[in-house]
């Protein structure tokens, strides 16, 4: 059966499949073979309407039921989109604590800057370079102020905060330079020392066997036998020993009493 599209709510369309079971046909036997032969059975139906006969009756005649119609295709509905969750914002980043201004280091034999980083214009005269406000010797300049005097020029930009007139170190004091030391002079080396003789001719007659006399010794080494030995050449030398330290005039002749030398060896 097939059958055309006849408007809303036509009970068929298109084709149906063959109905070996229709009311309307007529019974097999030697007439006729169904195909597939199974189906032969199914034929010569007298007793009720099948189903597909009563499609057709509706369909020929338009049958249709009050209200009713084709039901339109449902039209697919769109899968609902997962909702895509929201992309966590990241956390705002912590804004670095601003680093405080250097305090710019006085240089070495400089004085400390007074009232650094004020406006030191009006408090020095409205006059730059060299201002007691900053301090002994320092300066009020502003950096690359082209009207600063020279000493301001020859300040280093570290020493600068402000965009102003400000304190700033001035030239450090000239540090005085040591003086040299004074070369110790060279200890002269002794030349040889004087042959031990007798100075006198009356040692070997007079003053023989008088050697215990000072005068004598001094005169009559060789005789004596008082070369090479420490011996004071003044007689008041047990009274001067106490002016051995001061004077040297006195070490030098006495140099028994004051400790210089002695008999068993040299000091």
């Amino acid at each position: 059966m097939g059958s055309a599209n006849d408007g809303p709510g036509d009970p068929h369309v298109g084709y149906a499949d063959y109905d070996f079971g229709s009311i309307m046909h007529y019974p097999g036997g030697n007439r006729f073979d169904t195909i597939p032969a199974s189906k032969e059975s199914l034929t010569g139906n007298r007793k009720a309407l099948t189903a597909g006969d009563v499609d057709q009756i509706l369909d020929m005649y338009q049958c249709k039921l009050q209200g009713s119609g084709p039901r339109p295709t449902p039209r697919p509905r769109p899968r609902p989109r997962p909702t895509p969750r929201p992309t966590p914002r990241p956390s705002p980043r912590p804004r670095p604590t601003p680093r405080p201004t250097p305090v710019p280091k006085p240089t070495p034999g400089s004085t400390p800057v007074l009232n650094r980083g004020q406006d030191c214009w009006g408090k020095c005269k409205g006059k730059s370079g060299l201002c007691s406000w900053c301090g002994k010797g320092n300066l009020c300049c502003r950096r690359g102020w082209t009207r600063d005097p020279q000493i301001c020029k020859a300040v280093p930009p570290s020493q600068y905060i402000t965009s102003h007139h400000e304190c700033v170190q001035g030239p450090p004091s000239p540090v005085p330079t040591p003086p040299r030391p004074t070369p110790t002079p060279a200890t002269p080396t002794p030349g040889p020392k004087p042959p031990c003789r007798d100075t006198d001719a009356r040692c070997a007659t007079k003053w023989k066997g008088k050697c215990s006399k000072k005068m004598v010794q001094k005169k009559c080494a060789q005789s004596c036998d008082m070369c090479g030995k420490c011996i004071d050449t003044g007689k008041k030398c047990p009274k001067l020993k106490s002016k051995c330290l001061k004077n040297k005039k006195v070490r030098a002749r006495c140099p028994l009493t004051c400790g210089v030398c002695s008999n068993s060896g040299s000091r």
